[in-house]
């Protein structure tokens, strides 16, 4: 039997503007403490080596209907001297070159929707570790 964690309670004074801030990046089901436990996240994805940025995917195709992520997707963003854009996500197998910012995003999207049917195919005999991760893609997705 393991121990029980313990959850102290903190009570911060912040600025208003800080609050609606805070408030803007709240997503779904989101609460307060998701969305700070999310920000040293994303700084640290932001510092790792030469990434230009991170963008956040909110949404996905699914069956090819447009479907809200229930914890948005990020996607390293690396530009290369001619111009090309990277974006990339490790965790979901995310891989996109694309000439501009809004063509990556939508083949994220279509890339996601590709791991989706490939991954989540109820004919296909899959290994122990793909219907885990085809289960993972299915459970971030609000159905």
């Amino acid at each position: 039997m393991q121990a029980e964690e313990q959850h102290s309670r903190v009570t911060l004074t912040i600025h208003p503007d800080i609050k609606d801030r805070v408030c803007s990046l709240k997503r779904g089901n989101d609460t307060y403490n998701d969305v700070l436990k999310t920000m040293p996240d994303t700084i640290e994805i932001g510092e790792e080596g030469d990434c230009h940025g991170i963008i956040f995917l909110h949404s996905v195709l699914v069956k090819g209907d447009l479907k809200k992520l229930k914890k948005p997707i990020t996607l390293r963003m690396h530009i290369e001297d001619n111009g090309t854009i990277h974006l990339a996500n490790t965790e979901f197998k995310l891989l996109v070159l694309c000439d501009n910012l809004n063509e990556a995003i939508k083949e994220a999207q279509y890339e996601y929707s590709d791991l989706f049917d490939i991954y989540n195919n109820s004919e296909t005999k899959m290994s122990k570790d793909a219907e885990k991760f085809g289960k993972k893609l299915k459970d971030s997705v609000w159905m």
